[in-house]
């Protein structure tokens, strides 16, 4: 190696400090209970951002912000690019690929922008657990679909008392064609109903 740096468990590895203090700006230090990699990044003697490395974990940590591509990101992790496909959750083998959300209370939902502005919500209402598509950025706010605990689908309404619940104006139902003879069929049994 061009440069190998050789520590004990009691040491501290690299460090790099502010002249005339005391404030590490750089660390690099090694965990000796469990032979943990870390590199520390410091602003003003406070941590802002680690990297830690071991057999069961690798994970960053900071209190701020994480940005990439973005020098200011405004959530916990902000990716940004100019491409069309910014971000993929992919799996490579066999098996089930989940997205989780999974709030300790609250909502727990989606919401599609335009330019900053909260267009759809979709996602588990938290008041009742209702699954609901709403317009704008609240799932109580102008809910455009609901299906409740039951199975039951309201279409207008958040309280669908059938399997099917249609509020606030008529359907419209259309043949796609000259050729079908039939716009709506309704069954009972099999049977015409």
């Amino acid at each position: 190696h061009k440069l190998t740096v050789a520590v004990t468990d009691s040491d501290d590895g690299i460090i790099l400090q502010k002249s005339g203090s005391s404030n590490d700006i750089f660390r690099v230090t090694m965990d000796g209970t469990s032979d943990q990699g870390e590199i520390f990044l410091y602003d003003g003697g406070e941590i802002e951002f680690a990297i830690r490395a071991n057999t069961n974990a690798s994970y960053i940590n900071t209190p701020a912000n994480f940005g990439i591509g973005t020098n200011a990101p405004a959530y916990k992790l902000d990716i940004q690019d100019d491409g069309a496909e910014v971000a993929a959750i992919k799996r490579t083998n066999a098996g089930n690929c989940e997205f989780l959300v999974n709030p300790s209370a609250g909502d727990a939902k989606v919401v599609f922008q335009n330019s900053g502005t909260d267009i759809w919500a979709i996602g588990k209402d938290n008041s009742d657990s209702s699954f609901r598509i709403s317009e704008g950025g609240a799932l109580e706010t102008n809910p455009r679909f609901t299906v409740d605990n039951g199975g039951n689908v309201g279409i207008g309404t958040t309280n669908p008392s059938t399997i099917l619940n249609v509020s606030g104006g008529y359907a419209l139902i259309n043949s796609p064609s000259a050729g079908f003879s039939e716009s709506l069929r309704l069954q009972r049994n099999g049977a015409g109903y």
